[in-house]
This record gives structure tokens, sequence and C-alpha cells, in this order.
């Protein structure tokens, strides 16, 4: 289990292991005034992970799945997991974007570095 705490909108480099099951990366989304980001105003959250050269996209996480959720009773924080066999990736630098979708519309809640070990 990992804290990590970013702003919305802004860059979140990310280490995984691979072929080891990533459990409880708990990411805490503040605003631009420091203030908790109420992510409960989004339909679904989703997380994708890119090969950084194509942009072919080689994972994709999303509350709907159960992979991503709220740890309640803050409604800032995500839990993003991932099972070993997803990150099954081969070592190297992946680009990473994670969306809230509210009414049909994305907006970026982070981006940056998604790194398999």
């Amino acid at each position: 289990m990992a804290y990590i705490k970013t702003y919305k909108g802004a860059r979140l480099d990310l280490e995984f292991y691979k072929g080891k099951a990533t459990i409880d990366f708990e990411i805490a989304v503040y605003d631009d005034a420091d203030e908790e980001l109420d992510l409960s105003i989004y339909d679904d959250i989703t997380y994708k992970l890119f090969h950084k050269i194509h942009g072919t996209e080689v994972l994709e996480l999303s509350m709907n799945d159960g992979r991503l959720q709220f740890n309640s009773p803050m409604d800032n924080i995500i839990l993003l997991n991932a099972n070993d066999v997803e990150i099954n990736l081969r070592p190297k630098e992946y680009w990473q974007e994670c969306y809230g979708i509210r009414e049909s519309v994305p907006e970026l809640i982070f981006f940056g570095v998604g790194k398999v070990l």
C-alpha cells in the first residue's frame, strides 16, 4: 500500500513491479487551493496506461469494474488496484492518464509516467 498526494490536472509519476499485484495505491487528490477534491461528483473514474511511443492503450481500470474505488468517508481518495496478470507488462516507461467522467465528459484528474520495473 502506498499513499500519494496529487493535485487535479497535475503530473503524477507511479512505479509498478512486473507481475506483482498493485493493491490499494491510495491517491489523494486536492484542488489548487489545497482543499480535498470531491471525486463523488463523477459518474466514473478511469485510469489508463499507454505505450509512451505510439500511444496504444495497454491497461484500463475504472471505478465501474471495481479496481478503482473511493476510500469512504474521504471522497478525495482513489484506491488503485490491479492484479498480477494486468501488471505483467514489459519493464519500461508508459504514459498514464486518470479521468473523472461527469455526464459523459472526461475531466483530467492526473497524468504522468507509469514505470514498470
